[in-house]
């Protein structure tokens, strides 16, 4: 008897682990909010925003960047909750989370490409 509980027992708690189908816990809840990938050698995405006691870091192009770093040929002037702001010679960028946009490093008049 005590053997058939525990045999009923073990099947039970085995149920959430049968119906588990190997989806990614890290996964965005909306579809097409997944950070950008980076398509060509130019292009500049923010894939991430870290905040650490009062301090963030971004990563940027697969980079962990601070405030005052460099990466292609823009210096990270400022990191937000939710933004990067970085500046170069031409312009200034401000790279946003979720905001599906990719910047190409041709585009530095300003041209935006739409992630697709």
């Amino acid at each position: 008897m005590c053997s058939v509980k525990l045999v009923l027992l073990s099947l039970l708690l085995s149920l959430p682990a049968l119906g588990w189908q190997g989806a990614d816990p890290t996964r965005p809840l909306v579809p097409g909010q997944a950070a950008a990938a980076v398509k060509n050698k130019g292009d500049i995405v923010l894939q991430s925003i870290i905040r650490k006691q009062q301090a963030y870091k971004a990563v940027i192009n697969g980079a962990v960047v601070s405030q005052g770093d460099s990466i292609n040929a823009y210096k990270v002037m400022e990191i937000r909750s939710s933004s990067v702001l970085l500046q170069s010679a031409e312009n200034q960028l401000e790279l946003s989370l979720f905001s599906g946009a990719v910047f190409s490093g041709e585009a530095l008049s300003g041209e935006v490409k739409q992630q697709k």
